[in-house]
């Protein structure tokens, strides 16, 4: 079962990809319900995105070695 559940997270784009969406979509929820303001919803996505960039950039740099 674990090699299905890691080819379906594979298929949907990564663990970071995933990670990105999730907290995207809570935030605009967040945001949609007024529950925070635009600033933090921007904050939170400035900093998501810039993890998924530097996360990406660090995999280039430092590929693992099987």
């Amino acid at each position: 079962m674990k090699g299905r559940s890691i080819l379906l997270v594979n298929q949907l784009g990564g663990r970071k990809f995933l990670a990105t969406v999730v907290v995207g979509v809570s935030t605009a929820t967040l945001t949609w319900y007024g529950k925070i303001d635009g600033g933090t919803y921007a904050m939170v996505i400035h900093g998501t995105v810039g993890s998924f960039i530097g996360g990406n950039v660090y995999g280039k740099v430092h590929p693992r070695e099987s």
